[in-house]
Formats: structure tokens, sequence, C-alpha cells
């Protein structure tokens, strides 16, 4: 058997180390509905057809191109025909109306690049929305249309490799979008996380990847692509859309290439979740999970119930628990960082009151306490560290390496950690260039709180508030002032945005003072209501629930500074000077109405609408009639994962692919209903590889 190439200094020598070895065998398949038909390709055309784009790039070669195309194949070509070509790869969401543009902006004005790549499809939907709001130098980018370069152009090819120090993209972290940072990775840096994850893994040869995961994401790119390709094996790959709106794709595809070879994926908690939540046992009978042999848990906070969970539905289906490998990782480590690599998962039940105080001990039994039960937390470990790595444990405020079951936070360092933020020399030096109080050093500053037990690493927190949901960073500030914009009664110094964990994932909770000149006729239903319409608008997420409190009762330093994590643990006590409250209602999957068995092109354009609003009210737990057909969809209130869901119903009672994004495009309900009328009645093929993943 062949082995992975152990002195290819980049992902060029790997894929021609394959594409001479195995040239017929697939790299790449994608499944754009993630299900029926896919497109695929050998080592050996791919290589082709990343050297013919990379003809076109040659001119560009040390400079940074951005990269507009949806999560598909054709991003990949050029992600990697930029590797070919010494070009400076800037993956970035494509912009849809008003969605991602300010991201892109600021990404643009950050990098600086020469040139813009991008596909027939996203400049028929952005390019004229780009150049209205680009700059007059941004204006004069030239745009490459990869979809238009024949293959036959790869003859002329003629770029030396990159060698290994090579800048070789720009990962742009998720969240805010008012401070972009772009973490600089190089060859080596990648190279040396792929070896990383090859030795921690230990799978076959021929196992494959299957991942529903956004290309532009770490996990999805890295993990999910460059990994498997170092040794020799394919992926599987689907649109997000095509998993949220329908999760047992990703089972089935994973149960399909189980039946050649054994299968693994790569995955954040709430993935699994989902597919708890939203696959009926219906679905479980044709499932043969036996051979899913890998699953990677990680990219957000990892719950011991969800796997536990996902564990016992599809224990039925074949499914082994010991495939679940919690791992931890960022994009300024290049992806992975830890792994469970042997034995069994482990998780604590920690001492609430311990932590406080920086201590990781175990909660002892608390039978007659249930209230203090109730605030002790199960932390699943991360796995120990992958070889080539050196992790501390270190006080932030002192630099003193603290001892195993102590917090402090998390220091890394190897070959595999980023060269710093594109352009931010203060920020990086802060954050790459960090030197222990001995002298130890330098260490990347992850900004996570941490504790190590027995080689175990157990993460606790952050340093600082970043909140992660669902896999995505949201700075807390932004979610802050979304909240207090949107009612008359909040103030933006007022509000706190934390994280609770629910219903086996974190869930957005804020915090918000009401001021005093509106406490005597203050109604928390309607201002609730107009806070998480408002922040599911902006922010596309869910809020569980928001406390209102007496005016000045909010947590804060002597200095006025929000203190989040007192916000979070008097939220939580219970102990927080209440003056109104509000839920998010839960729905389960069969609350929801039924599709329709009429085909859609036999149904009024009102009938369209009622189904519609009945879906609505249900998923929000309202009477139908408070749904008016004049109301835009993102302004009830929904995060992105429910538009997506919706979306996919009334695909399947259409009978045809259909352009997510009117959703989130077309002004309101009976606009919706009268485009899917239209569609229904004249079936057209749509390209229909959207930008969901850009909300999620």
């Amino acid at each position: 058997m062949t082995t992975p190439p152990v002195t290819a200094n980049s992902l060029v020598d790997v894929i021609q180390y394959w594409a001479d070895r195995k040239p017929d065998e697939d790299v790449l398949r994608f499944y754009p509905n993630g299900e029926g038909e896919s497109v695929a390709y050998s080592y050996h055309a791919f290589d082709r057809r990343i050297k013919a784009i990379a003809t076109q790039l040659e001119p560009y070669r040390g400079e940074r191109a951005i990269l507009l195309f949806h999560s598909g194949i054709n991003f990949l070509e050029a992600f990697f025909a930029c590797f070919y070509a010494g070009v400076v790869a800037v993956p970035a969401y494509p912009p849809r109306r008003n969605h991602n543009l300010d991201r892109l902006l600021n990404i643009m004005n950050d990098c600086e690049p020469a040139i813009m790549l991008s596909s027939d499809t996203v400049l028929q939907q952005s390019q004229s929305l780009c150049q209205d709001a680009f700059t007059p130098a941004q204006q004069a980018l030239p745009w490459i249309n990869t979809d238009i370069i024949e293959d036959a152009t790869a003859a002329n090819f003629n770029a030396p490799a990159p060698s290994a120090d090579t800048l070789a993209f720009l990962q742009y972290t998720s969240g805010s979008t008012g401070t972009p940072k772009g973490v600089m990775l190089t060859h080596k840096n990648l190279m040396t996380n792929v070896r990383m994850a090859h030795q921690a893994y230990q799978l076959p040869a021929n196992a494959r990847c299957v991942s529903w995961l956004p290309l532009f994401h770490d996990m999805g790119l890295i993990g999910a692509v460059m990994t498997p390709m170092y040794w020799g094996a394919g992926s599987v790959l689907m649109p997000p859309a095509a998993f949220l709106q329908k999760p047992v794709r990703w089972l089935r595809l994973l149960s399909e290439y189980g039946q050649q070879s054994p299968v693994g994926c790569t995955a954040p908690n709430f993935s699994f979740q989902l597919c708890v939540d939203q696959i009926s046992d219906a679905d479980l009978a044709d499932l043969d999970l036996s051979p899913w042999i890998f699953a990677m848990n990680g990219a957000e906070p990892i719950r011991q119930q969800t796997m536990q969970a996902f564990a016992d539905k599809f224990a039925p289906c074949g499914f082994n628990a010991n495939a679940f490998v919690p791992a931890f990782g960022m994009a300024e480590s290049t992806l992975l960082s830890t792994c469970r690599q042997t034995g069994p998962i482990i998780s604590k039940r920690v001492d609430a009151h311990q932590l406080t105080q920086g201590h990781f001990v175990e909660a002892p039994e608390r039978q007659e306490d249930h209230d203090e039960a109730n605030r002790d937390s199960v932390y699943v470990s991360c796995g120990q560290s992958c070889a080539g790595q050196t992790l501390l444990i270190v006080d932030p405020d002192t630099r003193e390496i603290v001892h195993d079951r102590h917090v402090g936070e998390l220091w890394l360092q190897g070959d595999h950690i980023a060269h710093g933020y594109w352009a931010q020399q203060a920020l990086s030096e802060y954050a790459f260039d960090a030197y222990t109080l001995d002298g130890q050093g330098p260490f990347m500053r992850t900004g996570d709180l941490a504790a190590t037990v027995d080689g175990e690493l157990y993460i606790t927190g952050r340093l600082k508030d970043l909140l992660i949901i669902r896999g995505k960073n949201h700075y807390p500030q932004d979610i802050e002032l979304t909240a207090a914009k949107a009612h008359d009664a909040m103030h933006l110094d007022n509000v706190a945005a934390v994280t609770v964990e629910a219903e086996g994932e974190e869930q957005l909770v804020l915090v918000a003072e009401v001021l005093r000149s509106h406490r005597k006729d203050f109604d928390a239903e309607a201002a609730a209501l107009a806070i998480s319409q408002a922040v599911a608008r902006e922010h596309g997420i869910d809020t569980h629930a928001i406390s209102f409190i007496r005016f000045a009762s909010l947590p804060k330093t002597s200095s006025g500074k929000i203190q989040r994590y007192l916000v979070r643990e008097r939220y939580q006590e219970g102990s927080l000077k209440s003056t109104g409250s509000w839920h998010k209602p839960s729905v389960s999957a069969s609350a929801l109405p039924a599709i329709p068995q009429t085909p859609m092109a036999q149904c009024s354009t009102a009938d369209i609408e009622l189904y519609m609003q009945q879906w609505l009210a249900a998923k929000l737990a309202i009477s139908v009639d408070t749904v008016p057909t004049q109301a835009s969809l993102d302004s009830l209130g929904l995060d992105s994962v429910d538009l997506v869901q919706l979306a996919g119903n009334l695909e399947q009672w259409l009978g045809q692919p259909m352009d997510n994004m009117v959703l989130w495009e077309l002004p309101h309900i009976q606009a919706v209903a009268t485009y899917l009328k239209e569609t229904a009645e004249t079936p057209v093929t749509t390209d229909d590889d959207e930008d969901i993943e850009g909300f999620i």
C-alpha cells in the first residue's frame, strides 16, 4: 500500500504525488443537493483542472486573491490553483443583497487583494452589488471567472512549487465584522497539521471523509478535504444547506460510502444534536453506520449528553459510540491541537464553586442539595496534545505555568501555529509571541481557559467574552448593540449577551436593564419579540431567553465594564433582579405541519401562504393569525437553521430545486408564495449551491 508523501512541502506536492500513483481514484465527490447526482474528480483530473486555472494566476504570484464562491467543487479548484500559482488565497462569503457585504468590504480593506476569483453564478448574483460598494481602486480590480477557463490551458502551466515557508492563505475568522483578523497560514503550517492529524487519527488508508461543512471553515477545508487528501483518501461533500434541510442525507452518504470503505467525518456538536432531533425513526431502517469509525466533534463546546443521545438513537444502525473523537483546535493553530487518540471518551462533573476559584475538582455526590448539583457542569475531555506540539496551562496575569487540575489560559507551540494576523503587528505580538515567567516561548495564547488532568485537556471557558454558537464565533458587543437598538427601553451599555447550555448545545441568553423611564408601562413580551427578531435578522441566531432586570443592577466592574461571567452565573442561579423574562418556546419536529400531499403546482398561492403561516406559527408557538402574509421571514425571530429547514420543506413540496435565498431576499411571505407558485407552474433548473453557510 502506498504511504503518504512524508517529504511533501505543500498540498501541491501532495496532489501531484497521488496523481502520479493513483491517477484514476476519486479525490473529491460533490453532491449539490446532498443526494442524487454528483460531480467527481480523480486525482489526475483535479491536478489538470487546477493547473488550467493556475496559468491565469501566475502574473499575480505573491499577491492576495479574494475567492468568492459557493461551497462546492469550483471553490476548491480555485483555492488549490492559488497554491499552484503561488498566490495567497483569501476565501470570503459571496454577498447577496446586504448579507456578508460588510464582512467582505472589511476583508478587502484589510488584505488589499490584487485580483478577484469567482464563478458564473456568483458573478451574476454579486458582482454589481460589490462594484457599487467598492472604492475606486477596488472597482478597478480584475475579476476572473474560473468557470470559463478551458482545461487545455493546463499544458501552459510552468510555475515552480511553493516553498514550505511561503504564505498559503489568509483564514479570516468568523465573528465580528468590525475588526477582521486574517490568520496567516504557511504551507509548512498546513503540512505540519495534516501530518499531526494523520498520526493522531490512525485511520486506514482508504478511509473517506463525508462532510457537509462549509469549505470556507477551517474544519471543512482542512479537516474534511486537506487531511484525507494527505493520506490519499477521498472526500465526499455536500452543501451545508442540503444537510440542514434534511440531516438524514448526511447519514445516508456515510452509510452508502461505508459499503465501499471505512468512513469518518469532522463536525460541530450541534450537527449531531440536529440528527437526533430531526431524523425520524422511519429513516433508520435503511442506514448501516457500522463502517463509520471516526466522528470528530469540535469547533464548539462538546456535550456528553449529545454524544450519548446520538449513540443511543443510532445504535440500531450499527453506530459505535467509540467512533466519537472529541477534539480541540482553532484557526490560529491551523486546525487540530488535541483529540482523543486512545481509550474511551472521558468526562467529569466539576464542582461549580471550586471552578470559580480556578480549581478543576470533581463534584461530590449532592443527593440532598439539588440546586448545588444543578450548578455543577460536565466537561468532556478534548483528548491529548498531538505529537509535535507543546501545550501549557498558564496563569494569564502572572505568566506562571500552572499544574494539573488548575485552570489557566491554554498556550500552544509548534510548527502548525500561524505566523500571526495579517497587517496587525501589535495584536500578533500579543497573541503569538508570549513567554512564560521562566522564559519559555514563544507560545500562542489561545484565549481559552482550560485545565489538564492526567494529560487530558478540558476547556472550561473563554478568557475573553467570545460566544461560540453552532460552531461560529459571535462577539457579545455586536449582539448587545443590536438588542439595545431594537427597543427604546434598552440602552447600549446595559445589555449583556452570554451563553448557557440548553437542549444539548450552547444557547444565547440576553440580560437587559429596563430604563427607569419605561418601567411603569414596560411590555416584556413585546420587547422580547422585537429584540429576538432583530438578533435573528442581524446575526442569524436564536435567542433562547431574555431576562429583563432593574436599572443599574447589571454586574459591572468599577470602570463600568460588563462582567459577563457574573451575568451568566447569576442568571443560572436565578439571583438577578428580574422585572420580567421571556423564553423561546421549545417545539418538537412532530408539532410542525406535514408537507401537503397535493402537488404545489395544483395549489393556489393562498394555499402556499397558509402552509408557510402554519409552519411559522408552529415553530414560534404562536397563533396563525399573528403571522401576516406581509411579514418578512427574517423579521419573525427565526434563526438561519430554522429558515433553511423551512426552505427544505418548500423545496420538497415544490418537487424541484429551489433558490433557498428567496427566503431572505423576497420582502414577505406573500412574495415567497407567489415565487413558488410561478416556479411550480414553470419548472426550472437552478444552480442551488447557495451561500446558506454564510448565515450559519
